[in-house]
């Protein structure tokens, strides 16, 4: 009976270890991209993915410059759509999150700096060297 006690406290302990590996890879688990894609869509689920998977990518590379980071983000972000925040959001100012700019498809000049600004730090980028104005 131990045995098999520790047998199945080892599985559980292997299990767990390998899904927190899988949840740090992709920066988010399978059930945070399916709240997205019920809020926002299965097309918002692949841009937020594609954000992650960039993000991933550049990390594991290692050797990335601050310059290639920077322009790998705004290259991503650029791919949004501008739209006033009185339109999108029908309020005169609205700060949204990188998950509500990429699950809108849409958003305007802070949205995009607080986007970018996400994306950089998560890259690495110096604190010091990151300013949303």
């Amino acid at each position: 009976m131990k045995r098999s006690l520790a047998n199945v406290a080892g599985v559980v302990a292997l299990l767990c270890a390998a899904l927190m590996a899988v949840a740090e890879y992709t920066g988010f688990t399978a059930r945070a991209y399916a709240m997205i894609e019920a809020r926002y869509g299965a097309s918002a689920r692949l841009r937020v993915e594609r954000w992650q998977q960039l993000m991933s990518r550049i990390n594991a590379a290692g050797n990335y410059t601050d310059r290639q980071k920077i322009e790998a983000a705004n290259d991503f972000f650029n791919e949004v759509r501008w739209v006033s925040d009185m339109e999108h959001w029908k309020k005169e100012d609205y700060w949204a999150t990188p998950i509500e700019t990429l699950g809108t498809n849409a958003g305007d000049c802070e949205d995009f700096s607080i986007a970018k600004y996400f994306t950089l730090n998560e890259l690495g980028i110096d604190n010091d060297k990151l300013r949303i104005t």
